[in-house]
């Protein structure tokens, strides 16, 4: 896990990438706040179809917020459950704020107990079809779906990188570097690049034409930047002249491994 330091600067620029998201896409949003390994939006629904794509995110919830007491909690359950078709559920809680009165055990067991009483369903711990989620943090936040992110870390905390783009596949490796925490500057032959700003929050896309890896060298010297991604594999790698770093995120994947990281990425 991250650490010290280090934690609090990746959170940091993870929360200006999440707002430069919201911001570009126009949707309103009140605050965003750090705690405890978590990151707190207050915004809409839709808000979490663009946030998913922000680097640095493992997962997402649409969460209801509510006070610390009882009555409040179960209100928002009950809201849940009569909104769900299902047979048997669970209650997962996590308690970040130890200063609650019930353990996360005791939580659940009293809010199983509430919905078993009044609505009549099972509890199944393993693989239920209705899992109710709830984090006890400053006030109860309760969801039932986890939206899965792209993982990574943010665009900005590990440097730049121009990539040289010529086709679908260099995208890609560009889309993998970002991933990886790099910004990225483009230069190649201009492509559709449709899907691709979608990832690029916390950063300006840059593309300069350039029709050689010598152009591309000379634009990354100009630039300062000392490292340069190209879309080799072990298929078609090509030893490149070149007094700077060569990056090769592809190097490993076979020709069906680029087709699914395509199809995740750009669908």
């Amino acid at each position: 896990g991250l650490k010290g330091k280090n934690r609090s600067f990746i959170e940091k620029n993870l929360v200006n990438n999440l707002k430069d998201c919201l911001s570009r896409n126009k949707i309103d949003f009140g605050y965003i706040r750090r705690q405890r390994g978590r990151i707190f939006i207050d915004s809409n629904r839709e808000s979490t179809s663009l946030l998913k794509n922000v680097f640095g995110i493992s997962s997402l919830s649409y969460a209801e917020e509510v006070g610390l007491d009882m009555k409040s909690i179960q209100a928002v359950v009950s809201r849940l459950v009569s909104h769900s078709e299902f047979e048997n559920f669970r209650i997962s809680v996590q308690r970040l704020n130890k200063e609650f009165s019930l353990s996360s055990m005791e939580l659940e067991k009293e809010l199983g107990a509430f919905v078993v009483e009044k609505f009549g369903k099972k509890v199944k711990l393993e693989q239920p079809e209705l899992n109710i989620q709830i984090e006890i943090a400053d006030k109860a936040y309760i969801f039932n779906e986890r939206i899965q992110g792209f993982g990574g870390l943010p665009i900005g905390t590990q440097g730049k990188v121009v990539c040289w783009i010529n086709n679908s596949k260099s995208l890609l490796a560009a889309i993998l570097m970002m991933r990886r925490g790099c910004k990225v500057v483009l230069a190649g032959r201009m492509l559709k690049v449709n899907g691709f700003g979608k990832y690029n929050y916390g950063s300006i896309l840059e593309f300069y034409p350039a029709g050689s890896f010598k152009e591309v060298e000379e634009i990354a010297s100009r630039l300062k930047i000392k490292a340069i991604v190209v879309d080799h594999t072990l298929k078609d790698y090509a030893k490149l002249d070149s007094q700077m770093l060569v990056l090769r995120p592809l190097i490993a994947f076979s020709e069906k491994d680029i087709e699914l990281q395509r199809e995740k990425y750009f669908g």
